[in-house]
């Protein structure tokens, strides 16, 4: 596949576009007493609009990046919070 139609791919990417937070939680897997959720922070989220482009994600600094690499991949809703994660450096699967 050339570099023009891997491009042309890029920029018809479905997540591409600008995206209003309408909610903020705690992920399933974080460990409240390791980190203590900060509620304003989840808060203060609430309302903002992110932009997705191909080179870029412009929003608030929590989420915003330069140089972003994109990987889409087809993974049921079990494998995302059940074990695709890793926990640490000693790879344990979240459980």
């Amino acid at each position: 596949m050339g570099l023009a139609s891997m491009a042309a791919m890029a920029e018809d990417s479905f997540y591409f576009g600008t995206w209003k937070i309408e909610s903020a939680s705690v992920a399933p897997w974080a460990d409240a007493a390791a980190r203590k959720p900060d509620e304003v922070e989840m808060k203060s989220l609430v309302g903002k609009t992110i932009i997705i482009k191909a080179g870029e994600i412009t929003g608030p600094r929590q989420l915003a990046c330069k140089g972003p690499n994109y990987v889409v991949k087809n993974l049921s809703s079990r494998h995302v919070v059940s074990g695709r994660f890793r926990r640490n450096e000693e790879s344990r699967q979240i459980s």
